[in-house]
């Protein structure tokens, strides 16, 4: 995810990341899950920074409700994929 790479967009991505996670549908939610280990990385590169980490955190934690919390049992090789 480019933004993510340069500090000038690293907050706007991040936030449009965040409402994307909390407004957007299952689908939107689950590809966004998806970038979980991108996400992972950004924080251990930024620890200091406390923006990146309160949305990097939040949404981790919306996309990651959107794969397992469902009726059925979540879809191996996509939980494998985002840990």
């Amino acid at each position: 995810m480019p933004l993510l790479e340069y500090d000038s967009t690293r907050h706007m991505a991040l936030n449009a990341l965040s409402v994307v996670t909390h407004h957007g549908g299952l689908v939107a939610r689950r590809e966004i899950a998806r970038k979980n280990p991108t996400l992972i990385k950004l924080v251990q590169d930024h620890p200091d920074d406390a923006k990146v980490l309160e949305l990097a955190t939040v949404t981790m934690a919306h996309a990651t409700s959107a794969v397992l919390s469902v009726d059925d049992p979540p879809d191996r090789a996509l939980v494998k994929e985002i840990q």
